[in-house]
């Protein structure tokens, strides 16, 4: 076959290839989701009302998206007795006289403190535009036949609860649904494929992949080795390559011991803090457990959105001081919803058991555009206080403390923490210094027995 015609057959192939993948990649879209659902309020701690007579109650909201076609509405039913109807409706305004769509249900359908489905034709431009939704039951069905679940507090920062056409404390739990079609679908994949990649991306980071990759990389290296200069069939070979296993194994101890140190201070989360925008400011008092404070990691919202715009992390000895231990800018698009974000500075060498106070503040960000802080709606955290624009607030943010330390102190940590509480011999820690001596010396025997079978294979 000549040059140019394998050329041809090579540029055919590929042009094939080409095609069914990306026909693999549109099918593979077409299964996934169209909709993009947004929870608004899932605080549950109180119904609102059963209803009684003609009685309403509904939430005014902004819609997130174009296209809205359903609204989820969490109900109760305690008394479902007979059946009967029960009315939605979803207006522009409150007072308006038109429906945009109106729906009779029968309560005998609702599932006890399940969310139920309002569909309806989509809307096309509803992006960032106000509507309201209401449920109203006649007087002829019972008092207890239906009631709707709401938070005690207001959660929803962009609505109103409302009852009887009069605005109340806390929020439904409602979800909105929006259409997006097949470029929804088309997304979903990029966003899929972005974290294959970034899982393949962050396994380079892993220090457990690298000793891994060290240990296959030493048993095949070492065995190659001993059998090119046949030291095992030499005189005291065997305790030559033991002595250098040994060697390597505690190697590995050490660089698992070695690292940073964190501290899961407070990880039980409820509800999001207020977002952070404007003149706002959220933060938290905290004492160090350890010396040489390196990071701390907050855990954030954006609410499924993309965030634009920077936020300003502080870090001080205390509420009342008035300069900044650490001052850093970070750009809201690397935040990631409900994840941890690691808010690094230089280490601190003598932090521990001394109190610090970090916050953060968005001067630039509006309300709808803004990121929050998931907090928990209790005091959980005893050695420090939430603070809100410089206030003492109820319960504590969802952080994390880091420490850079060596492997001595951070082995030192461990066997402290392995002996606490324990019987004798489980309480000192001799007893484990001597189990890890009995492990590396028999993980090297181990491995020196097997690369002498090897060898004389």
């Amino acid at each position: 076959m000549k040059k140019r015609e394998r050329r041809t057959v090579f540029y055919k192939f590929f042009l094939i290839g080409g095609v069914f993948f990306l026909v693999g990649l549109l099918a593979l879209s077409a299964s996934l989701p169209k909709k993009v659902s947004v929870t608004h309020n899932l605080k549950k701690e109180v119904l609102s009302g059963e209803f009684s007579g003609a009685r309403n109650i509904g939430q005014n909201f902004v819609a997130e998206l174009n296209n809205l076609s359903c609204i989820e509405v969490m109900l109760s039913s305690s008394n479902k007795s007979k059946g009967g109807c029960f009315f939605f409706y979803l207006k522009k305004e409150r007072e308006s006289k038109t429906d945009i769509f109106k729906f009779q249900g029968d309560v005998l359908n609702i599932r006890n403190n399940e969310f139920y489905r309002f569909e309806f034709p989509e809307i096309k431009y509803s992006k960032e535009k106000k509507y309201v939704f209401l449920i109203e039951i006649p007087e002829s069905l019972p008092v207890n036949a239906l009631a709707l679940w709401s938070s005690a507090e207001d959660q929803y920062e962009r609505g109103e609860k409302i009852i009887n056409g009069v605005t109340y404390p806390g929020d439904l739990i409602f979800k909105t649904e929006y259409q997006q079609g097949f470029m929804l679908s088309v997304e979903l994949l990029i966003q899929r494929v972005c974290i294959i990649g970034s899982f393949f991306a962050n396994l380079f980071k892993n220090k457990i992949f690298y000793l891994v990759l060290f240990f296959l990389f030493f048993i095949w290296g070492t065995v190659t080795f001993i059998q090119k200069k046949r030291i095992l069939q030499k005189k005291y070979g065997f305790w030559t390559v033991f002595g250098f296993i040994l060697l390597a194994v505690l190697a590995g101890v050490i660089i698992l011991f070695s690292g940073k140190i964190v501290v899961y201070n407070q990880v039980k989360n409820t509800i999001p803090a207020k977002k952070i925008y404007g003149k706002e400011n959220i933060g938290q008092t905290f004492t160090a457990d350890y010396n040489q404070l390196w990071a701390v990691d907050v855990l954030m919202a954006t609410h499924r959105r993309k965030v634009t715009g920077e936020i300003v992390f502080h870090l001080k000895r205390g509420v009342e001081t008035s300069d900044s231990l650490v001052q850093k800018k970070v750009s809201t698009e690397k935040i990631k919803d409900n994840r941890f974000y690691r808010y690094q500075f230089p280490k601190i060498q003598n932090s521990k058991g001394k109190e610090y106070f970090f916050y953060l503040e968005a001067p630039e960000a509006e309300p709808g555009n803004a990121v929050a802080l998931w907090t928990h709606h209790e005091n959980k955290y005893f050695d420090g206080e939430k603070i809100i624009n410089g206030r003492k607030a109820q319960g504590d943010l969802v952080f994390r403390t880091v420490y850079k330390a060596g492997w001595i102190h951070k082995a030192g940590l461990f066997l402290k923490k392995i002996t606490k509480a324990k019987p004798f011999p489980l309480n000192k820690s001799w007893f484990y210094i001597g189990l890890i001596g009995i492990f590396l010396l028999s993980s090297a025997f181990f491995l020196t027995f097997i690369m002498k079978i090897i060898d004389e294979s």
